[in-house]
């Protein structure tokens, strides 16, 4: 699909957009399944983001064929959702996702 796609005069800026939203979207669901638990503990928080952009990352390197647009739009798509998730909200600060991720990186 993606090499039939890219041959139309901006057809894939659709098949970004849509990149950039659904991994955010199933990443913020993702985390906010965790419940609890993610808000104070670093490694289900990181493995959950890790996980879900493992997962993407996956698909742009095999379907995509790792296209610099789409790498692009899915660096997008996780900036969005590791600045504001479950975790950052009921903090009431976008500084609580770096801080889990220093955290982790201590562990």
């Amino acid at each position: 699909m993606y090499s039939l796609v890219a041959r139309i005069p901006d057809g894939l800026f659709k098949l970004k957009t849509l990149l950039e939203q659904h991994p955010a979207a199933q990443a913020l669901a993702t985390i906010e399944k965790c419940g609890e638990s993610v808000v104070n503990d670093p490694k289900v928080y990181v493995d959950t983001i890790l996980e879900v952009h493992k997962k993407y990352n996956a698909l742009v390197l095999v379907v995509f064929s790792n296209d610099s647009g789409f790498v692009t739009f899915l660096d997008k798509a996780h900036g969005r959702f590791n600045n504001a998730n479950a975790v950052t909200k009921q903090a009431h600060s976008s500084s609580r996702s770096p801080e889990l991720l220093a955290k982790y990186c201590d562990l």
